[in-house]
Parts: structure tokens; C-alpha cells; sequence
């Protein structure tokens, strides 16, 4: 595993063309997928315009283990003025025009991921964290290996998630049982992300690129009719997903403002 810095040159992806799939390997640079790193992710913009043109019938995103773990929602913390532990640091550091940007970033992604008229396919593995799961659940299926957990911190986070993850959650599993995952503080393993409904198989961590690959074969040689069909009952209940992502933003940006004056009153309070 390699680390996040500023000296690393990957590529936020590979490509590999099987046919009628294309699979994109994710390094695990998650900065740049979420949007910390603007000009990274622009071969990623790139590759869903190419789509339009001569599309892929499945698309599979495979994302390296811990990719969008916890680690990688306190970096996102720590750049707007956060700490992990969800106190504002002593010089507050929110930067509304760099956040805008990043928020964009997360909406195109899971736009475009709606959007392309592939199925698309996601591979997890190692921990994610839950305010990061919002992309993932855009994704059409989920295939995940026995050593993934869901990771719940939403209490010392004490911001509203990018990536639409209330969103999704709430039409995946039902209202209460989304706001039952939201409000309990656990790490839920694979089999019981399975049971939810929130990924579709668990496989063994080494076969489980093979897996999704034979799965998205499987799709690619169904008939246009049955795979559109699939991919519209996926995306079924997107109809107020604009107004969704146009209300984040603000609630993103409250949620922050907000933490910040209760760490700045609890303080004086102290004084």
C-alpha cells in the first residue's frame, strides 16, 4: 500500500478493456477521487465522455482496500478545519470556494455514474467509512470481499456526508432502518452489509476482481433491452436526486458552521 502524497505520479487509474467490460483499477489515492486533488480526476471525466462515444456494456470500478476508509475522511476533516474527533481546530480553515469545488467533484461522479448508460459494478474491500458511501451506493451493484467493514463515526464527524449517502440509504434499506445505521456508532462486517441489502455478493479477497469481472460478463451478454431495463430499475428512484445534491451543499456548509460556533461556545463557556 502505497501512501497519499503530493510526490506520488499514479494515475488515479488504469485501464483495461475486456471486450464489451472496462475495468478501471482505482490506485488508492482517495484524495483525488473525492475531489482534494482537482486535476487528478480529470482522465476520470475523460473516460465517461469517451463512454457517449463508444460505450463499455459494463463498467467495473475497482477500488484498492481501504480506499475510501476512515483515514481518508479525516484527511477530508483535517483540510476543512475539522479534527477527526469532530472539534474544530484552533484556526478555522474552511475554505467555501475550495469546498464548492470538491462538492462538485462528488456530484458529476455520481451523475455521471447514474448517468452512463453502462451497469456499473464496484468492488470493496478493507474498511470504508460511512460519510464516503455515498458514490458506492450510486454504483449499480456491489461486490464485496470478506474482509470489508462499514465503518460508523457519524457522531464524532458531526457533519452532513458528500456523495448523497442519506440519499441512497434511505431508498436501499427504508427510512428507519437508514436512520438506525446513521445514529448507532459500529462496524458492521460483510456478511451483515450483505444482509441490509447494501452489496449484492461477498467473496474472498483474492478472487474477488475475478468475480466481479465474470459478473459483469455475465450482464454484458444479456440483450440491450434487459440490460437497460436492469439499469433503470437501479436508478428507479433518482427522479429528486438534483434537488438532493443542490440541498447538500448548503447542509454541508451549515452542518460545518455550525460545529465550528458549538466548539467556539462550549470554549468561552470554559474561559
Amino acid at each position: 500500500m502505497h501512501n497519499e502524497n503530493d510526490s506520488d505520479s499514479r494515475p488515479l487509474f488504469t485501464t483495461e478493456i475486456k471486450g464489451p467490460i472496462t475495468v478501471l483499477t482505482f490506485s488508492n489515492r482517495a484524495r483525488d477521487l473525492l475531489g482534494m486533488n482537482l486535476s487528478a480526476i480529470d482522465p476520470l471525466w475523460g473516460f465517461f465522455s469517451e463512454q457517449e462515444r463508444n460505450p463499455s456494456k459494463v463498467i467495473v470500478f475497482h477500488l484498492q482496500a481501504s480506499a475510501l476508509g476512515p483515514e481518508s475522511m479525516d484527511r477530508i476533516l483535517h483540510a476543512h478545519g475539522i479534527q477527526s474527533d469532530g472539534h474544530a481546530q484552533d484556526r478555522y480553515s474552511f475554505d467555501e470556494t475550495d469546498f464548492v469545488k470538491q462538492m462538485n467533484v462528488m456530484r458529476n461522479l455520481v451523475q455521471a455514474i447514474r448517468n452512463t448508460e453502462a451497469l456499473v459494478v464496484v468492488t470493496l474491500s478493507g474498511q470504508m467509512a460511512l460519510p464516503l458511501f455515498g458514490p458506492v451506493l450510486a454504483c449499480d451493484y456491489r461486490i464485496a470481499a470478506d474482509d470489508f467493514t462499514l465503518v460508523n463515526r457519524m457522531v464524532d464527524y458531526s457533519i452532513v456526508p458528500l456523495g448523497s449517502m442519506p440519499w441512497f440509504l434511505a431508498r436501499m434499506v427504508g427510512k428507519k432502518q437508514a436512520g438506525e445505521l446513521v445514529r448507532q456508532e459500529n462496524v458492521m462486517d460483510a456478511e451483515e452489509v450483505l444482509k441490509l441489502g447494501l452489496v449484492e455478493k461477498v467473496v474472498s479477497a483474492d478472487s474477488l476482481l475475478a468475480t466481479a469481472v465474470a459478473w459483469a460478463q455475465e450482464m454484458a451478454d444479456r440483450p440491450y433491452g434487459n440490460r437497460e431495463a436492469l439499469k433503470q430499475t437501479a436508478i428507479a428512484a433518482s427522479d429528486s436526486l438534483d434537488e438532493y445534491l443542490d440541498r447538500e451543499q448548503k447542509l454541508f456548509s451549515l452542518s460545518v458552521a455550525k460545529q465550528h460556533s458549538s466548539n467556539r461556545s462550549g470554549e468561552d463557556q470554559m474561559a
